[in-house]
């Protein structure tokens, strides 16, 4: 092997690294939300579409720190169906978020979980209970 060129093994000695060497079902949900943007990003999506991924998967992940769901190391099969059903309850009570925004905010969790699915084969709860 050449001087310059990495092995796998470098790889997981460096820990900047050693995240995109994880099993997908490994990511916690904030890494799930940041692979589904970089997904996203280098499929050409436009810059309004990945600003909008930024805006609400940000809004929902700190709502999951809020609820006492941690990001930042649960992962995507901690996931059920009432946490989901509690998102939308709140979308539904904020007076200042008209219908057609908490529709929005509803619409990228769902790609999100539809993405982790069809990707990865991540599987995810129930998504009736935010429709």
């Amino acid at each position: 092997m050449a001087d310059n060129q990495l092995s796998l093994f470098d790889l997981l000695e460096d820990p900047n690294q050693r995240e995109s060497v994880t099993e997908p079902r490994m990511w916690t949900l904030r890494q799930l939300c940041d692979h589904y943007y970089q997904f996203k990003r280098d499929d050409g999506c436009s810059d309004v579409f990945l600003n909008s991924i930024k805006r609400y998967l940000g809004y929902f992940t700190t709502w999951l720190k809020r609820y006492g769901v941690n990001p930042d190391r649960e992962k995507l099969a901690d996931l059920d169906a009432a946490v989901l059903s509690d998102y939308r309850q709140m979308l539904a009570d904020k007076t200042h978020i008209g219908i057609v925004t908490a529709n929005l905010y509803i619409a990228h969790v769902r790609m999100l979980l539809n993405w982790a699915e069809d990707i990865y084969g991540l599987p995810h709860p129930p998504m009736g209970v935010i429709r």
